[in-house]
């Protein structure tokens, strides 16, 4: 069964990281000037150094509590700096040989960090600032079910784009998983350790929402918002003006925050993104996404 086949050859994998990145951090284990906030903060930056090392640490190995660590800042000190360099060495390294499959997974890695950076601004706005790490979290988990898929297709990942609009096409995903990004995602976060703040976020309606607490119903509803709002609105039939009024009612009604401070304060998340990824700025500026946020 294809379905079948997929998950098992994404369970024994790994993400791979960028090879710039993963290099930065590594050299920067071994500077005693550098703390674990600073480290922390890079990692979170790449969201294959941290798919792999919160996979680790919610290990049974590592986890004797029972609960999830979802701070890359705690995970970070509780490995030490040479058990997490020693861990990263053993990551791939996303290659630009691999051509559009490869632009595809930073494609949605750029997407992943973007939306990190504004959860930060939301949870900032929301008076929710404790929720910062939770909420780059959060942010990463709306592209874990497509990012998955590369572990299984590899150069055949580029075959689920649609390159009108540069987005994925799910019923090519279905043909070539033989699942909905949502429901991979869960079942690889669930095979990986994941915490379960992440598989909700992927997959929330595979849990009773009814049951979730404010701080987790707040990091849900942004996490969606956000990932909607990276896409113009929700997908679907719809002006632009449409999708937009809808965006600035949930973003008020739902979360509280004001659209007009709010996109006052988007060119500059914008630029701090393009001063610390301009690779990946440039990534999403092929793809059209930084101008249609600047509208």
């Amino acid at each position: 069964m294809k379905a079948a086949r997929t998950l098992k050859r994404i369970s024994g994998s790994v993400l791979p990281a960028d090879g710039k990145k993963l290099r930065s951090v590594l050299a920067s284990t071994g500077d005693p000037s550098v703390g674990a906030g600073d480290i922390s903060a890079m990692i979170l930056r790449d969201p294959g150094m941290s798919i792999y090392l919160l996979r680790v640490m919610n290990s049974a190995f590592y986890t004797t509590s029972g609960k999830d660590i979802v701070s890359m800042r705690h995970l970070v000190v509780l490995m030490g700096m040479e058990n997490m360099a020693r861990l990263l060495k053993r990551i791939s390294v996303l290659e630009d040989s691999e051509g559009k499959s490869a632009w595809l997974l930073r494609l949605l890695y750029a997407k992943s960090v973007l939306a990190g950076d504004i959860s930060a601004l939301v949870s900032c706005m929301a008076d929710c600032s404790e929720s910062h790490e939770a909420a780059r979290l959060c942010a990463l988990g709306k592209q874990f079910g497509y990012m998955v898929l590369w572990c299984s297709a590899g150069p055949g990942f580029a075959a689920v784009l649609d390159s009108r609009n540069n987005r994925i096409d799910h019923s090519r995903f279905r043909k070539i998983s033989g699942w909905e990004p949502s429901k991979l995602g869960y079942q690889v976060a669930l095979q990986w350790n994941l915490p379960r703040l992440l598989r909700l976020v992927v997959a929330p309606d595979q849990f009773n929402l009814k049951r979730l607490g404010r701080r987790e119903r707040f990091l849900l509803a942004a996490s969606e918002w956000i990932n909607d709002y990276l896409h113009g609105g929700r997908t679907g039939p719809g002006t632009r003006k449409q999708k937009e009024k809808e965006l600035i009612s949930r973003l008020e009604d739902d979360l509280g925050i004001s659209w007009s401070l709010f996109s006052k304060k988007i060119p500059g998340v914008l630029r701090g993104f393009e001063e610390r990824d301009p690779e990946l700025f440039t990534v999403l500026m092929g793809a059209g996404i930084i101008e249609m946020l600047l509208l």
